[in-house]
């Protein structure tokens, strides 16, 4: 379902509200299962403790080694990666009383 916006006259998928070359050659249906699909992909790498959204931006973070203190390479904010305390300057003192729980993360 392609349409033309009128305001920057580029090819505009009327379902996805994306502009169409973000899925030339696909239908519509098949984008939506192709987004599903890496959505389920990394919400599954998620719950396997592989990545962990940021509190602070929900951008995605890896831990390769180290200490769980990490600095979000987005938006600067310090945040452990065992609880998501999230605090613009960091002291490990946090640590003597980290509860090492975090909610439950849902990638969208």
């Amino acid at each position: 379902m392609v349409g033309m916006c009128l305001l920057c006259l580029e090819e505009q998928c009327f379902k996805s509200g994306e502009p169409h070359k973000n899925h030339p050659g696909m239908t519509c249906a098949e984008y939506d299962r192709s987004r599903k699909s890496g959505k389920l992909e990394i919400q599954k790498l998620i719950d396997e403790g592989l990545f962990r959204k940021s509190p602070c931006c929900g951008t995605l973070a890896e831990k390769l080694a180290g200490c769980d203190h990490m600095t979000c390479k987005a938006c600067g904010m310090h945040w452990c990666y065992r609880c998501h305390y999230v605090t613009d300057r960091w002291s490990y003192g946090h640590f003597d009383n980290c509860t090492g729980r975090i909610p439950k993360q849902i990638y969208e």
